[in-house]
C-alpha cells in the first residue's frame, strides 16, 4: 500500500539555507508529462505549467494552511482526493485535475462553503472579481438542499481602509496568514470552533500597520473590501493601466482602475523584482488626494490689489517668460531658483534643468530636505536585500519611508541575518534586532565608529536613512559609513524621500549649497511642492518666497499658503495623468503612461515646460511626446551619479543643557507616511488612521521631561514664540525633541533637524 504524506509547504519567510538541490522527478499531470525538483507541490507545478487548479486558502507568497479544500485532486493510486496544495510530487505520480472524482469533490467542497454564506452577490463589491463566485459557477449547484438558519457574524471596524462583512468570510485564513508571515503584525487571528469560528482582532482594535491594504487583495470573497472604494464602482466597468508608485524610492508596480476618466482605485502589479504581490497602504490609497483642491486652470496674482484671476495659458506663460528673462537680465547669474519635488519624473527634470542653464542660474534643487550632495542609491537589487547576512540600519524610520524595503529588511531577519539599528527614535521592526543603540543626533557618528569596529561583519549592508542623510555633519557620517564598507566589503545604501530622487540626481538637478551665489533669489520656479510642508525649513524658505519678484508654482494642488507666497499658477497633471519616467533607488528605469485626462485645463509638467522653453528661444527644445525627451536625456545621464562635498554643519560641544527655566533639545524630525507630499496629505482615509504620535505635540523622553519638571501632554513655549503641548514617548532618546514634519508645527518651529528651546507656558500663554 502507497503512503501519502502531507507536509508543510516551505514557508517563504524562514530560513533559506542553500542545499544541495532535490534530484528532478517525472510526473504526469492531466496526460501531460512534466519533470520539476523533487519536494515540489502539485499546485505549485501545475501553475507553471499552465494548468489551473481552483483554490481559496493558497496563495504563493503564503505558507499553506490546506483549510479550505478546494483544491482537491485525484492521484492515482491515493484512496481518496488530496490537496494540492500540501501535496508534495514524487517520481512516477499522476495527477487527474478534471476527473470525475476530482470535480466531485470540489463540488462537494463549494456546497460546504456555500452553506451560512449569504446570497448577496447584487451588493456585493466582490462582484465580477470573486473566487467563490466564479467556482459557484462552476462547481455549484443551481438549487441548495441546505434547510436550517445560516449563521450571522457581526462586522467589526478595522478602520478607515478596510470595510467588513464577516458573515461572507470562508475562513481561507489569508488575511491571517499575511499577518503574521509578510507584515509581521498579528492583528487578525481565528476564533471560536467550527461554524462558529470568527476572523477578528480579538481585542477590538483598527489594523493600522502600513501594509493592511493587501488583505483586501488576499480575500477570495467579499469579507474585507477597500472602504474608500466601497460602492464605487463594478469590477467590468474599470479600465486597469499599469503604472509606477510615485511615494517612494522603491517604484512599486501599480494597476490603476479607472472609470470615465476617474482614478477609482490602485491595486498592485506583480513584480518579484521590486513590489512582489505587496503594495504599501500610502501606495494603495494616495488616489483619493487626486479629487481635492485641484488646480484646473492657469491663474495671476495682481500685484496692486492682491487678487487672483483665471487667465488664459498663453497670457500665463508668456507672462512668466518675460519676467523671468528681465530678473536675469537685472540680477544676472543665479538670481532665479528652482526647487522641484524628488516625485518628478526624469523628463520635468531634465527640462527644468534645461531652462535653468538658459537662465544662467545653477539654482536648482530637488533636495527638500537636506543639504549634501550624497547620491541615493541603494548599490544593490532590491530582492538581493533578503540574503544579506548583516543589516546595519543607520537613521531610518525604515517602515514608515520605505515600507517594501523594510519587508524585505525582514525577510532577510527570518532567513537569519543580524540587523542592527542606530538611530535617535526606537522603531518597530516587527522582528527581532540583534541590537539597538539610541542615541541623539550629536552621538551618531561616535556609536557608527564604535560599530563599525564591533558587529559590522565582512559583505554586510549598511543603510544610511532619511534621518541620517539630513543629519548636519551628513557629509562625514557618510564617509565614515563609506570607510566602514570599502574595509569590509560591505555594500552602503542611500535612502532618500521620493520616487525618482535618483533620477533627479542623475540629471543634475542639484548644486551644491556652497555653490549658490545670492543668498535670496529674485525668482522662483517650485514645481510639485508645497512650500508650508516639504521642504526642511518651511519659515525660511515663506520669507524668500515672500521677498522675490517672481514665484511661478507649478502645480496640480491649489491652497491658501501658495496663493500668498506665488504669483503665477500653472495647473499640471498630477501623477496618473501624464506620462514620464522614474529611477529607483536600485537604478532600475521605469516609464509609465497617463490613465486619465488632466483636469480642466491642467497639462502635464513638461508640455508647459517644454512651450516656457520655446518662448525662451531655447535651442533643440522640440518635443512632441515624454518618449522624445527620454530620447535626448543623454544616455551618461541615465547611468552615472556624480557626487561632490559639501560643507557640514557641526553641533557644538553643548547639544543641549538644562537651564533655569529652558530646556534645549536637539530637534529631530519625521515625515508621516500621510503627510510626505502633496498628494498624500490630501487622501482622507490616509489621514484618518489613527497615529501612536500626535502630529501636533513635541515628543520628548519622560527623564528629559524630568529636567524641567514638565507633565505629559503640559503646554510649553518652543523657541519662544509657539505654544504647544509636550508628549511623553520613551521611544526618543534623552535629549531629543521629536518633531512630525508635514504639519504646521514644522513650518513654525523652523529648521527640521536642529534645536529647539522649551521653557513652561505660563498661565496666559497656555491660554492662548
Amino acid at each position: 500500500m502507497s503512503i501519502f504524506r502531507i507536509i508543510p509547504y516551505p514557508d517563504f519567510n524562514r530560513a533559506n539555507n542553500v542545499q544541495n538541490t532535490p534530484p528532478p522527478v517525472e510526473i504526469e499531470i492531466d496526460g501531460q508529462r512534466i519533470t520539476t525538483p523533487a519536494g515540489r507541490m502539485i499546485i505549485q507545478v501545475a501553475d507553471e505549467h499552465g494548468i489551473y487548479i481552483p483554490r481559496f486558502c493558497y496563495h504563493k507568497k503564503l505558507s499553506v494552511a490546506a483549510n479550505c479544500r478546494m483544491c482537491l485532486v485525484e492521484v492515482e493510486k491515493a484512496p481518496k482526493t488530496l490537496p494540492a496544495c500540501a501535496t508534495p510530487v514524487n517520481d512516477g505520480m499522476k495527477v487527474f485535475t478534471q476527473s470525475a472524482k476530482t470535480l466531485e469533490s470540489q463540488r462537494a467542497v463549494m456546497e460546504f462553503l456555500l452553506i451560512n454564506h449569504p446570497l448577496d452577490c447584487p451588493i456585493c463589491d466582490q462582484g465580477g472579481q470573486c473566487e467563490l463566485q466564479d467556482f459557484s459557477l462552476t462547481y455549484g449547484k443551481d438549487h441548495s438542499d441546505y434547510q436550517e438558519e445560516k449563521r450571522v457574524v457581526s462586522n467589526d471596524d478595522f478602520g478607515p481602509l478596510i470595510a467588513t462583512h464577516m458573515t461572507r468570510c470562508i475562513h481561507c485564513t489569508r488575511c491571517v496568514r499575511f499577518g503574521k508571515e509578510i507584515a509581521g503584525v498579528r492583528e487578525l487571528g481565528a476564533t471560536g470552533r467550527g461554524e462558529h469560528m470568527q476572523i477578528s482582532t480579538y481585542v477590538k482594535h483598527t489594523i493600522d500597520h502600513e501594509l493592511s491594504g493587501n488583505m483586501i487583495d488576499l480575500c477570495p470573497v467579499g469579507a474585507l473590501l477597500s472602504k474608500p472604494f466601497l460602492y464605487q464602482a463594478r469590477a467590468w466597468e474599470l479600465n486597469a493601466i499599469a503604472g509606477v508608485a510615485p511615494h517612494d524610492g522603491l517604484g512599486s508596480n501599480i494597476m490603476i482602475h479607472t472609470r470615465r476618466h476617474r482614478v477609482m482605485r490602485v491595486t498592485p502589479k506583480d513584480n518579484d523584482a521590486l513590489n512582489e504581490s505587496w503594495l504599501s497602504d500610502r501606495d494603495r490609497f494616495s488616489y483619493q488626494g487626486l479629487e481635492v483642491d485641484r488646480l484646473e486652470k492657469p491663474m495671476m496674482k495682481d500685484k496692486a490689489s492682491g487678487e487672483w484671476r483665471e487667465v488664459s495659458w498663453s497670457i500665463a506663460l508668456n507672462y512668466v517668460a518675460d519676467a523671468l528673462e528681465k530678473i536675469q537680465a537685472v540680477h544676472g547669474a543665479d538670481s532665479i531658483a528652482t526647487i522641484l519635488s524628488p516625485n518628478s519624473t526624469l523628463e520635468e527634470a531634465y527640462l527644468l534643468k534645461r531652462l535653468s542653464e538658459r537662465l544662467n542660474t545653477g539654482n536648482i534643487d530637488y533636495r527638500l530636505r537636506r543639504k549634501t550632495a550624497i547620491v541615493p542609491q541603494l548599490n544593490m537589487a532590491v530582492a538581493d536585500i533578503e540574503q544579506q547576512k548583516t543589516i546595519v540600519i543607520v537613521g531610518s524610520h525604515l517602515r514608515n519611508d520605505q515600507p517594501l524595503l523594510a519587508h524585505r529588511v525582514r525577510k532577510a531577519a527570518l532567513n537569519g541575518a543580524k540587523v542592527h539599528v542606530i538611530d535617535s527614535v526606537r522603531h518597530s521592526y516587527a522582528f527581532n534586532l540583534a541590537s539597538e543603540s539610541i542615541v541623539k543626533p550629536s552621538d551618531l557618528l561616535a556609536v557608527v565608529k564604535v560599530a563599525g569596529e564591533t558587529f559590522i561583519e565582512n559583505s554586510s549592508l549598511i543603510i544610511m536613512g532619511e534621518l541620517a542623510l539630513s543629519h548636519p555633519a551628513a557629509e562625514q557620517l557618510y564617509t565614515i559609513l563609506s570607510n566602514i564598507s570599502q574595509k569590509t566589503q560591505s555594500t552602503l545604501a542611500v535612502l532618500s524621500e521620493g520616487a525618482n530622487a535618483l533620477g533627479c540626481h542623475r540629471i543634475g538637478a542639484w548644486v551644491p549649497h556652497d555653490k549658490h551665489r545670492l543668498p535670496s533669489p529674485k525668482g522662483y520656479i517650485l514645481h510639485g511642492i508645497e512650500p508650508e510642508y516639504d521642504v526642511a525649513n518651511p519659515a525660511k524658505l515663506e520669507r524668500e518666497l515672500l521677498s522675490a519678484d517672481i514665484v511661478v508654482a507649478v502645480t496640480p494642488f491649489i491652497s491658501e499658503h501658495l496663493k500668498q507666497c506665488a504669483h503665477v499658477l500653472l495647473p499640471s497633471a498630477a501623477f496618473t495623468e501624464t506620462s514620464g519616467t522614474y529611477i529607483n533607488l536600485a537604478g532600475d528605469v521605469q516609464s509609465f503612461m497617463g490613465s486619465v485626462l488632466p483636469k480642466g485645463e491642467a497639462r502635464p509638467a513638461w508640455k508647459i515646460y517644454r512651450v516656457l522653453g520655446n518662448l525662451l528661444n531655447i535651442t533643440d527644445f522640440v518635443f512632441e511626446s515624454s518618449e522624445d525627451i527620454l530620447r535626448a536625456i543623454p544616455s551618461k545621464m541615465m547611468t552615472e551619479s556624480l557626487s561632490t562635498a559639501s560643507s557640514d554643519i557641526s553641533f557644538s560641544d553643548q547639544t543641549f543643557a538644562k537651564k533655569t527655566s529652558v530646556l534645549v533639545l536637539e530637534q529631530v524630525t519625521w515625515w508621516p507616511d500621510c503627510r510626505s507630499d502633496n498628494l498624500v496629505r490630501r487622501a482622507k482615509a490616509l489621514n484618518d488612521r489613527k497615529s501612536k504620535q500626535r502630529f501636533d505635540a513635541i515628543h520628548i523622553h519622560p527623564e528629559t521631561a524630568r529636567m524641567l519638571n514638565l507633565t505629559d501632554h503640559q503646554s510649553v513655549i518652543a523657541n519662544e514664540q509657539i505654544c504647544t503641548q509636550v508628549s511623553f514617548n520613551e521611544d526618543v532618546a534623552v535629549g531629543v525633541a521629536l518633531i512630525a514634519g508635514g504639519v504646521r508645527l514644522l513650518r513654525q518651529l523652523g529648521e527640521a533637524l536642529g534645536f529647539v528651546q522649551l521653557k513652561i507656558a505660563d498661565n496666559q500663554q497656555d491660554e492662548t
